[in-house]
C-alpha cells in the first residue's frame, strides 16, 4: 500500500474495485496505484483487510498513453484494459464518470449482449466495468444479436432465494422475486411491454428500476422482469 495514505476501506464481502471506486469517486488505475497487490484485474482483493481509497494532497491518475499491439487483428489496444476482453476489437471506448453499458450502447449501436460477449468482466447486469479502463464496443466477427420475443433461453442461472432460473443479461435494477421474464427487442418501450404482459407501468418500473423515469435506460436484448411471485 501507497505510504501516503490518508482515506481506508475495509473490505466485507460483496465488495469489489468496482464498488469501492463509485462508493469513495476513485478509478481503479488510482486503487491500483495505491494498492498494487489487488492485481491488475482486482483478482487479489482480500476480505477483512483495508485498501487505500484516498492519499494525501488527492493525488490524481494521469491516464496513461503507453499501448500494445492485439494478436490477430493489427489495431493498437489502449491500455489500462481487462483482462477477458475480445482480442478481435477494432473500437475502444475510455470509461468516464457516468458511462453505463446503456449509454455506450446507445452512443455506439451496439447492444448489451455485444457489449457483454466483447468485455465479459463487464459483468452480466454492467456493475463490473470500470472508470479510467477501457472497454470494446466493436469487433470484427462479433456476436450478433437476433431479435426475438420469447422470453426463454437456454443459458439461465438459478437467482438465490427463489429457485426461479434468471435468464442473462438482466436489466440492473431488477427484483430478486421475478418469475416471468421479457427479451428486450428493437422497437421495444416500457409501455408496449407493460400492455403486453396486461401490467401496470408503475409495477414494471417497480420491477425494473434501472430503467429510468422514461425507460430512457432500458437495455436492447437483455431481460426484464414482467412477473413476480
Amino acid at each position: 500500500m501507497t505510504k501516503n495514505c490518508n482515506k481506508f476501506h475495509l473490505v466485507v464481502k460483496g465488495d469489489g474495485c468496482s464498488a469501492i471506486g463509485t462508493k469513495y469517486g476513485v478509478s481503479f488505475a488510482q486503487l491500483l496505484s495505491w494498492n498494487p497487490a489487488i492485481g491488475s484485474n482486482c483478482e487479489s482483493l482480500q476480505l477483512d483487510v483495508h485498501v487505500c481509497v484516498g492519499v494525501i494532497g488527492g493525488a490524481t491518475t494521469t491516464t496513461t498513453t503507453s499501448s500494445t499491439t492485439s494478436k490477430g487483428n493489427g489495431i493498437v489496444t489502449p491500455t489500462p484494459i481487462r483482462e477477458g476482453t475480445t482480442s478481435t476489437c477494432t473500437q475502444f471506448h475510455f470509461v468516464v464518470k457516468g458511462d453505463t453499458c446503456a449509454t455506450l450502447g446507445t452512443k455506439y449501436g451496439v447492444t448489451f449482449a455485444q457489449i457483454f460477449a466483447w468485455n465479459p468482466t463487464v459483468g452480466s447486469s454492467c456493475d463490473g466495468m470500470w472508470l479510467d479502463t477501457y472497454v470494446c464496443v466493436k469487433a470484427t466477427g462479433g456476436p450478433t444479436v437476433s431479435p426475438t420475443t420469447t422470453a426463454k433461453t437456454t443459458s439461465t442461472s438459478t437467482t438465490t432465494g427463489n429457485g426461479v432460473a434468471t435468464p442473462t443479461p438482466t436489466q440492473p435494477g431488477m427484483v430478486t422475486n421475478c418469475k416471468t421474464f421479457y427479451k428486450v427487442v428493437k422497437g421495444d418501450g416500457c409501455q408496449a411491454i407493460a400492455d403486453r404482459y396486461k401490467i401496470t407501468l408503475a409495477n414494471f418500473k417497480k420491477w425494473n428500476t434501472g430503467v429510468g423515469t422514461n425507460c430512457e435506460l432500458m437495455w436492447l436484448d437483455a431481460y426484464v422482469c414482467v412477473g413476480v411471485l
